[in-house]
């Protein structure tokens, strides 16, 4: 598989406790992933970083898990996170929210 680095995200579907974890594809090596990981390519008007944290925010994740179709092991399909509505912010406060999380996390270690 051929991604685009930084503008695509990889989501967790059902990995135990790892479920719901997002993270930026920062290569532009090839790769394959396995069924329970959703790739998703926001549009334009949104930043990989900016939909990455609210995919990991606590209580966005919870939403998300709340969708859970399984009882034994956590599972949300695609189409249903399709349907999760977040509250987005003007562009400009939405686009320097990731970079000043970064500068924060950057500085803090």
């Amino acid at each position: 598989m051929h991604v685009n680095p930084n503008k695509e995200i990889f989501y967790t579907l059902n990995i135990g406790s790892s479920f719901g974890n997002a993270a930026v594809v920062t290569t532009n090596e090839e790769f394959t992933i396995a069924w329970n990981v959703l790739r998703l390519q926001p549009r334009n008007h949104i930043s990989s970083s900016f939909l990455a944290y609210l995919l990991n925010e606590p209580t966005n994740k919870a939403r998300i898990k709340g969708l859970n179709s399984s009882s034994t092991m956590p599972f949300v399909s695609g189409k249903e996170l399709g349907k999760v509505d977040f509250n987005i912010p003007p562009s400009p406060s939405r686009n320097a929210l990731p970079t000043s999380l970064a500068h924060s996390m950057t500085r803090s270690s």
